[in-house]
C-alpha cells in the first residue's frame, strides 16, 4: 500500500486547522462562561442590597474582570506549552507520557523487539 505524502500533509494540515478551531470555539466558551456566572452571582449579591446592575453598570466590570483574567489564564498557559514544545517537539511530549531513549545496542529483548 502506497503512502501518498502530500496527501497525508494535506489530511494533517486540516486535522491541525480544526483542533485548533475548535480550541478557540473552547477558549471563547469557557470565557463567556465564567462571565456568565459572575453576572449571576453579582446579580444575586447586589439584590439583597437593593442595587441593580442597570442602575450600577461600573457592577459590569467585575464580571468583566473575571473573563478577562480567566482569558489570560488560558492564553498564558497555551503560549508557554507552545514555547516549552518549540524547545523539545516529539521527545519532550514523549518523555513526559513517561517514554525514555531506546538504544541501537540495547541487549533487552522487548527493547530490540521494538526497534524492528
Amino acid at each position: 500500500m502506497a503512502t501518498d505524502f502530500f496527501q497525508r500533509q494535506s489530511d494533517a494540515r486540516r486535522s491541525t486547522t480544526w483542533l485548533v478551531s475548535m480550541f478557540c470555539i473552547a477558549v471563547v466558551l469557557i470565557v463567556a462562561s465564567v462571565v456568565c456566572v459572575a453576572v449571576v452571582i453579582m446579580q444575586s449579591q447586589l439584590k439583597g442590597d437593593g442595587f441593580s446592575l442597570e442602575s450600577h453598570p461600573e457592577q459590569f466590570l467585575v464580571p468583566l474582570a473575571a473573563g478577562v483574567v480567566t482569558l489570560l489564564i488560558i492564553l498564558g498557559g497555551t503560549a508557554f506549552k507552545v514555547f516549552e514544545l518549540q524547545g523539545g517537539g516529539g521527545t519532550l511530549v514523549a518523555e513526559s507520557l513517561g517514554g525514555r531513549r531506546i538504544y541501537p545496542n540495547t541487549s533487552d529483548a522487548v527493547e530490540r523487539r521494538l526497534l524492528n
